[in-house]
């Protein structure tokens, strides 16, 4: 880490790995003016980047074919391993929180996910089987 001066900055952030309240906060507001950048821009980050990335799918809010199918490659890579884990755990999620969303996005079958998404369901007027 750096000096106390230094905090509250991305180059803190990104290059010392702090996580104070300030770092997080200056990363965040970064993130935040790249996406509403793409946003005014059609979704397409116009800046000097790569794209087809999950990370400039995130961190900069581009919504061009390439990181639209690279977040959907990675974000389907990612739910395959959770339920993979799962299934391995005998079908309950290896996790503390139990839910409607653990059962869509780790698969998890136990009596809490089960009860949780199908109360969802009915919430949104959704038929239930």
């Amino acid at each position: 880490m750096t000096a106390a001066a230094d905090h509250g900055t991305v180059t803190e952030y990104n290059d010392n790995g702090c996580r104070c309240f300030e770092c997080l906060a200056a990363i965040r507001e970064r993130r935040q003016q790249r996406r509403r950048l793409a946003q005014a821009n059609g979704g397409i980050y116009p800046g000097p980047i790569t794209h087809g990335l999950p990370g400039t799918y995130g961190n900069y809010g581009c919504r061009c074919p390439a990181c639209n199918e690279a977040h959907r490659v990675d974000a389907a890579r990612g739910r395959a391993g959770r339920v993979a884990r799962t299934r391995a755990n005998g079908g309950i999620a290896p996790i503390d929180t139990h839910n409607a969303s653990t059962y869509g996005n780790w698969g998890c079958r136990c009596g809490t996910c089960r009860s949780d998404r199908s109360l969802d369901d009915r919430a949104r007027g959704k038929a239930t089987g």
